[in-house]
Order: structure tokens, then sequence, then C-alpha cells
């Protein structure tokens, strides 16, 4: 068994196959299959996970549970000088956890739980955990031909309190079918992930966290929401934006945005994730419908009709529920006019404004709500509600 701990970072980590094009073994470099194996999935590096299984030695034999059908093979491998082949009509893999992990260590912190395959032909590769030969979970992952691909169970629904599960540490179980496929890292993996520093507004918190293949949000005393990765089925989502005031994600051609206030927009549609007060529900749903004004002096900036989710360019991107605006320097000065009777926390996010510290300004109000997103756009929440015309000011010092 090998260890190998750092941080804790996965973020997309999984959804892609492994980098290994052929069936050839890397290089054998002499160090530690952990450190091999960063090298080989760069997605792992800053993250722990413990290598159970390498297949390095024929001592590894001993973890499973199959007879000689199985065997080492010297000219395949994902890190190390060797892997475990796994003929056709062989009856799988059964990897003994009991025997690999101490019964308190399962799952404890571990989040997934699978190995690297691959094969010479498209196959699929069936992964179960089972307990006194009970399935507790189970999935299918196809495999891209001759590529390692990571075939992985999440874990999460056995630590889960609402959940009745065995105590006792059970097997993994792979099946390959009518393919002959290569084993090769047997690994258990911790993925948790913050993608959002903690708040010490004790209104605003929120926490959106990457766990297992879920993204799980959670305001207390609001909401909760377990979203899906891409590592479950082609429909999970991909998180594109996460930040103190929204999360964005993104599945094919659907996309789907959620603030912390409850606010959600569904491919251009409005759908909260939260049951909000009567009179707040209907005021957030026709300003969707009907878009503030907004107009920026042409010297100081410009509003942006043409973003990708503003469907009749009128300055109001559906998709995100934000006014997008393009700043020409440092200061960019925006007057929105509700076409609703009343305005509720509209968002602004603008490109164009240098890096540094941003100031907002609401007709001699400071405002604290904006973020500075990767790309360099500032989002700016403004508080409370509008019922006549007001002019932002926003700079960068």
């Amino acid at each position: 068994m090998r260890w190998i701990w750092n941080g804790v970072f996965l973020g997309i980590a999984l959804t892609l196959a492994g980098c290994a094009a052929s069936l050839a073994p890397p290089k054998r470099s002499g160090e530690p299959i952990g450190v091999q194996f960063m090298r080989t999935e760069p997605a792992f590096a800053g993250m722990a996970f413990r290598v159970l299984l390498d297949f390095e030695s024929p001592g590894d034999l001993a973890f499973i549970g199959e007879g000689a059908s199985v065997q080492l093979d010297p000219a395949v491998a994902h890190t190390g000088g060797a892997s475990l082949q796994i003929p056709v009509g062989a009856n799988g893999l059964t990897v003994k956890l009991n025997a690999l992990l101490a019964v308190g260590d399962f799952p404890g912190n571990w989040t997934l739980a699978g190995g690297y395959f691959i094969a010479r032909d498209d196959a699929t590769v069936q992964i179960s955990y089972e307990v006194d030969g009970k399935v507790i979970l189970s999935r299918k992952v196809p495999l891209m031909n001759r590529r390692w691909t990571p075939v992985m169970l999440d874990l999460t629904p056995l630590s889960d309190p609402n959940t009745s599960t065995p105590r006792e540490v059970g097997i993994l179980r792979f099946k390959a079918g009518t393919a002959t496929v290569w084993c090769d890292d047997v690994l258990a993996v911790d993925n948790v992930k913050s993608l959002i520093p903690d708040s010490d507004k004790a209104g605003d918190a929120w926490m959106i966290r990457r766990r297992g293949f879920a993204t799980r949000i959670e305001k207390p005393g609001s909401f909760k929401l377990r979203v899906p990765t891409p590592e479950v089925n082609a429909e999970g989502w991909r998180v594109d934006e996460a930040n103190e005031l929204r999360v964005r994600f993104s599945s094919g051609k659907h996309n789907w945005t959620i603030y912390c206030d409850g606010r959600g927009y569904s491919d251009g549609r409005y759908e909260p994730v939260m049951e909000l007060a009567p009179a707040e529900q209907a005021m957030l749903a026709a300003q969707h419908n009907s878009p503030a004004e907004i107009t920026v002096p042409a010297e100081l900036g410009r509003v942006e009709r043409n973003s990708p989710g503003d469907r009749n360019n009128d300055g109001y991107d559906e998709t995100t529920g934000a006014y997008p605006l393009k700043a020409n320097g440092p200061r960019i000065e925006a007057t929105i006019t509700p076409r609703t009777a009343k305005l509720v926390r509209p968002v602004l996010e603008i490109a164009g404004l240098p890096a540094g510290q941003v100031s907002v300004n609401l007709e001699g109000r400071y405002i604290d709500k904006s973020v500075r997103l990767a790309n360099g756009h500032v989002l700016i929440e403004i508080p409370g509600t509008i019922d006549r015309p007001v002019t932002v000011n926003v700079r960068v010092r």
C-alpha cells in the first residue's frame, strides 16, 4: 500500500480519461507510485488519495478474490511497470477492502474509490461496492479506446446519516463483460473541496462544496441542493463559476445560475431554488420578464447587448439574471430605470475594469456586495429595492 497526501483539490478531476494514449507502459523512473500517479494524472496534484493496489508485485494478488484467470502484465501500465490483465471470460476483479483498510477507515474521509482501466477496443466496466453479497453501490463506466479511464464510485452515500448502510467493510467488484481489460492503481480518494471561502457575514453565508460526484450548495435555514457532476452521466453539471454571490453551472447546451438569495435562472427561465415570500416572488418574476433600462455615458462605457445569454439584445442576460456592462477605463457610471413597480436586488456584471480595489457608490451610499470574477469581470448586487431611476458609480482605485 502506498500513501500520498496533499491538500484537497479535485476540481473536475475524473471527468476526463487518463492521459496515456496507448497500452505501452510509462517510463520507469524509480519514483514512488504516488509521485508517478500525480504526474500521469495531474488533476490529483494537491489532493488526498491513497493507492491501495498498484500491481507492481505478485503480493498484490493476495488482496484480490480472483484465481489464475487474471495475471500481472509488464507490457501494460498506468504507472510503474505493470498492471493486472483481466481476460475475456474472467469473472471480473474483486478487491478485498477489508484487508486493505481498517474498519474505522472506510468510508471515513474517502469520497471516491475505484481504479484505472484500459482496453484495446471499446468496453464498459461495471463497478460495485458489496457487503455480504449485497450490492450497496453500483455504476457502469464506458472506456475510451486505448485510453486509461477512471472507474470510480461515489462513496458519500455510505456516510449519509439518513441512509442505512452496513458498518463492516465490503469489497469492490469490477466486471468488464466480453472484453479483455487491464486494471492499475486501485485507490481511495478524498475529493472534498470548498469552492468559495467561508463568509463571516451571517446573512450572506452559503457553502458550495465538491464532494464525491456532486456539488453541494447549502445556505443554512434557507435551502440545500445536491447537483450531480458530469462523472455521474452526460446530464451532470459542470461548475463554471462560484463565488459569494452566485454559482453558475453548464451541462451540454444547458445552463443554470443560482444566487445566494435563492434566485435561480435555468436556460433563461426564472426558477427560484427556494420558496420566497409571494410578493418578492412576483417582483422577481416580473423584473425578469420586463428588465430595467440601463444607460451609460458613452465616454465611460456601454451597455453590452450582445452577451451570449441576452436573447433579445435589451442589455439584460436572461441566463445569469444580470445586466452586462463594458467600462472604457477605471470608472463607469450607470443609471438604472425600473420598468416594473419595484426592482429587487439588480445585479450588474461589468467587463473592462482594470485590476484593483473596486468602490461602488449608489447616490452617496457605499455598496459592499461586489465580487471580482476569474475573467476579470466585476459582479455587483444592488441591495434592497428600487422604485425610481438611480445612478450607480463604480471606480477602481
